[in-house]
């Protein structure tokens, strides 16, 4: 931490980035193209994934939140209304900008806009996977792909393992509010 340092991180749900990362690995690395969602969210939950120990990384930045140069954006807040957290962001690094400025950050931070320019995110590193027409990078870029790919008994199975390691980490994360579907008594 450097009080120096203007710090941005998102907070997406974990159960929306363990399937993003799935089809992310799928498409990118086809030595893992066989790899069933079920192994992919055992080895993720423990760590063993490029991609980190999604409960730590949150509760880091998490602790960090009351500091004046960390601002904490959390994804479906950014896709709900993505103008309004560009400027947030704008705020946050203290410059300004003009209308027309601020429109084309918006436009060129909006998924259409990523998608469209996929190739350019890809790696070109050999031995991934680089097709041609079809995004790698960016597949979908939507809330609620947990809901919808993970069945109920792999969704709950997450929320228990990210409890938990909010538990060993003592983090007072509001997983719960945020991120586990509400029962309906009745």
């Amino acid at each position: 931490y450097n009080e120096r340092t203007k710090y941005i991180t998102v907070i997406r749900n974990p159960k929306d980035v363990i399937v993003s990362a799935w089809h992310f690995t799928r498409n990118l690395m086809p030595i893992v193209k066989e790899i069933t969602l079920d192994d992919f969210i055992a080895m993720h939950l423990a760590g063993h994934s490029i991609f980190g120990i999604w409960s730590r990384h949150t509760a880091g930045y998490w602790n960090w939140r009351h500091r004046p140069n960390v601002l904490i954006l959390f994804y479906e807040e950014m896709r709900h209304d993505l103008e309004a957290t560009v400027r947030k962001i704008i705020a946050h690094m203290g410059v300004e900008l003009t209308s027309a400025q601020t429109a084309t950050v918006v436009e060129k931070s909006s998924f259409q806009y990523m998608q469209n320019i996929d190739h350019k995110f890809a790696p070109d590193i050999p031995g991934l996977a680089r097709r041609t027409g079809k995004p790698v990078m960016m597949r979908a870029g939507k809330s609620g792909a947990g809901r919808e790919e993970l069945t109920p008994e792999q969704a709950a199975g997450i929320d228990r393992v990210i409890l938990s390691q909010f538990r060993e980490i003592g983090s007072d994360f509001p997983y719960a509010e945020l991120y586990m579907e509400k029962v309906q008594a009745g």
